[in-house]
């Protein structure tokens, strides 16, 4: 397996998320954590300050592009036309902001050329897979189908319905941004190189897949390309995009995320996306899809007749429990399959049991 480890940052993306959190107001504090490689809150709020000087979060561009929705499934970050046009495909490989533009233009084109299904939103753009069949759809009769505000589906139908001009657009408002940011991140680039080594030996002596089936909720049997580029800014999140014909998986992955195949917790706790994931586990309908897809991998339709359940609701169950981790996506023969990704569920179990017993000898 090849693995690229691109070491300059993805301005583009870099300068998006800068802006997200202009418009949404979002402090410095939530785009860092404390701890080795991650920046300090006062060096995320001056270059913040510094890249987006001149940029009002009233402006109408911004606030059309920018302004954060919530959207079903998806917790802790809201979903936005710009960011869903910047990361409708993951580009590492393209640092410069007029390549990646290029490439997104082209991954964009190349799925239009082909039948495909949108099958959600995940935090950062639509989860597009292509499919092998002949079933007609549309642009807009996929994005209808979504769990989200029926104004902002209109807005997504818009945009993807002309990607070139809007992606164009949105890099025209982030250039300066971008430009203003290089040598801002220099520093903290330069600083990176040490942990981007970690990755490299740790993909060279672990398995990729079984990180990916763990770590990313992704099933690629198939892999010969690993493509991997940090991000800098809310630095736990890490987009994956899937090119299942080419072998390829590319990660922009977060500068907080340790080379290691599982998460380790240092004391016990249980925040609002686990209540999201147990309230998930209290649906009788949805434990049993997860109980047919440790059989084997499944699709919506087969769900649907299986459980003799509408296809829609499905569809918006399926797609919840993958954003919630409970499922890992694994395409097949142009289908979009899924199988229940169980150290998720026993983490929950799990999780919730230690955090119950973490009272034990505690007084009133």
């Amino acid at each position: 397996m090849n693995i690229l480890a691109c070491r300059e940052p993805c301005l583009l993306l870099e300068a998006a998320e800068l802006v997200y959190a202009l418009v949404n107001d979002i402090p410095p504090e939530n785009m860092t954590l404390p701890g080795e490689y991650y920046l300090p809150v006062e060096a995320v709020e001056a270059i913040r300050a510094e890249a987006c000087r001149g940029l009002s979060p009233e402006d109408s561009r911004l606030q059309f592009y920018f302004r954060g929705v919530p959207v079903g499934g998806i917790a802790e970050r809201l979903s936005c036309l710009g960011c869903c046009l910047v990361y409708s495909s993951v580009e590492v490989a393209s640092p410069d902001v007029d390549d990646m533009g290029r490439a997104l233009s082209e991954s964009w084109a190349r799925r239009r050329r082909e039948h495909y299904r949108i099958n959600g939103l995940d935090p950062f753009s639509l989860n597009i897979d292509p499919v092998e069949d002949d079933s007609f759809s549309t642009l807009s009769g996929e994005i209808a189908r979504l769990s989200a505000p029926a104004a902002y589906k209109l807005q997504l139908v818009e945009v993807f319905s002309n990607f070139d001009r809007h992606l164009a657009a949105v890099t025209e408002l982030l250039r300066p941004v971008a430009e203003a940011l290089a040598p801002l991140l220099a520093p903290w680039v330069e600083r990176s190189v040490a942990r981007m080594r970690e990755w490299e030996t740790f993909f060279r002596e672990n398995s990729a897949q079984e990180f990916l089936a763990k770590r990313g909720q992704v099933k690629a049997d198939n892999l010969r390309e690993l493509h991997i580029g940090f991000r800098y800014f809310s630095p736990l999140l890490s987009p994956i995009h899937v090119d299942e014909k080419a072998g390829r998986v590319s990660i922009h992955m977060g500068i907080g995320i340790r080379p290691e195949m599982e998460v380790h917790k240092e004391q016990p706790t249980m925040d609002e996306s686990r209540y999201i994931v147990l309230r998930m586990l209290a649906n009788p309908d949805r434990v049993e899809m997860l109980r047919l897809m440790m059989n084997r991998p499944m699709g919506v339709p087969e769900l649907s007749k299986r459980l003799h359940l509408n296809s829609g609701s499905v569809f918006r169950d399926v797609n919840s429990m993958y954003n919630a981790q409970l499922l890992l996506f694994q395409p097949e023969n142009g289908k979009n399959l899924y199988s229940t990704n169980l150290n998720a569920v026993s983490q929950t179990a799990s999780d919730l049991v230690e955090y119950i017993r973490s009272g034990e000898g505690q007084e009133e």
